[in-house]
């Protein structure tokens, strides 16, 4: 996994980039990362693994298919879900499907 070199304070960029999160294989994005995510799934099939809802409650994440090859599968945390589905599946570059949690669940907004 690859992912750009950032600094955050409180989730504010204080070093690098700052605006996006480059993203080269599976992954679960950590406390105090950008919101939108840039997303290279050339080499295979990818899974961007939320964190669980009440930990990013209100806080809305984009994440972006970048190539036209393989998916990437945006999973919830346990029994979560996204719009009352177990996953989200992007298949077609540059779709960017932004989620936001209410705490119990995800939502496509």
């Amino acid at each position: 996994v690859t992912v750009s070199n950032s600094t955050y304070r409180n989730g504010v960029c204080v070093e690098g980039d700052g605006s996006i999160e480059r993203v080269s294989g599976n992954f679960s994005p950590r406390d105090g990362m950008g919101t939108f995510f840039e997303v290279d799934s050339t080499g295979g099939d990818l899974t961007f693994n939320l964190p669980p809802a009440d930990e990013l409650i209100g806080i809305p994440l984009s994440i972006k298919k970048m190539v036209v090859a393989n998916n990437v599968t945006i999973t919830p945390s346990a029994t979560e879900l996204i719009d009352g589905a177990s996953t989200l599946v992007v298949t077609a570059q540059y779709d960017s499907p932004k989620i936001v949690s209410d705490g119990i669940q995800w939502n496509i907004i």
